[in-house]
């Protein structure tokens, strides 16, 4: 049986807008760390991957949030979908 939903719409809505900010967060990381390692900055490539993953978690952990109380997180395509040209470091190239 599905548990009643029991956040307000406001608080899906911030909890919502939080997940699209770790999401977004997570996927400018991994841009960062697949430009440093383009350009042979392994040691910074190294952290950008560690804090992409940390986001990550930090999007997992309020997915379950939600879920838990009977609510699911309803992701925008924004942040999985941002053009290449809207990444810093995009015009770094060889």
């Amino acid at each position: 049986m599905p548990t009643p939903n029991l956040l307000t719409k406001p608080i899906e809505a911030m909890l919502g807008e939080a997940i699209s900010a770790e999401l977004f967060a997570s996927h400018l990381y991994l841009h960062l760390a697949n430009q440093m390692q383009f350009v042979g900055y392994f040691g910074a490539q190294k952290f950008f991957l560690a804090e992409a993953a940390a986001e990550r978690e930090h999007y997992q952990r309020l997915v379950e949030f939600m879920n838990k109380r009977g609510s699911w997180a309803r992701v925008g395509w924004k942040a999985a979908t941002a053009g290449e040209h809207d990444l810093p470091g995009a015009e770094v190239r060889r």
